[in-house]
């Protein structure tokens, strides 16, 4: 049976990332807006769900590369694809919900690094490790996600 001080523990860390997340979602609901980039990226999947391809114009204009981030492009896609919720509508929870999961993960990292139970980061910052595991151990520098 845990300890009363191991229960508490946990008690304030699952507050603290209640807190966080709260505050997160404060943020996010602060500074919710769309830039007129975004729109750029939803013209291409709104072309390629029409059977265009990625295409800014429709044929018989050549397919030309405008979008900025691909995986973004193919996620909003999906998103609107598989749910029917246009990249409008979702992009901001899809981004709100992607930066809460970067955020999780820093978490985990910080307290597995403070442990030190954490080899694979261990070897990521050694440079021991793959690219794809030193990714994993430092998610803030492939999110794209910036929480602060």
């Amino acid at each position: 049976m845990p300890s009363l001080a191991s229960t508490r523990a946990v008690a304030v860390r699952v507050a603290a990332c209640l807190c966080l997340a709260s505050l997160a979602y404060a943020g996010y609901r602060e500074h919710w807006f769309l830039t007129d980039d975004a729109f750029i990226t939803f013209r291409y999947a709104s072309n390629h769900l029409r059977g265009w391809g990625y295409t800014w114009n429709p044929p018989p204009f050549r397919p030309v590369e405008g979008y900025t981030s691909f995986l973004w492009l193919v996620l909003l896609e999906g998103v609107w694809r598989v749910l029917a919720i246009e990249p409008p509508e979702s992009a901001n929870p899809i981004g709100f919900l992607l930066g809460l999961g970067t955020l999780g993960a820093e978490m985990l990292t910080i307290v597995a690094k403070r442990r030190g139970h954490d080899e694979a980061a261990q070897a990521a910052d050694d440079g021991r490790a793959h690219p794809a595991v030193r990714s994993l151990a430092h998610p803030e520098a492939v999110s794209g996600r910036a929480i602060l």
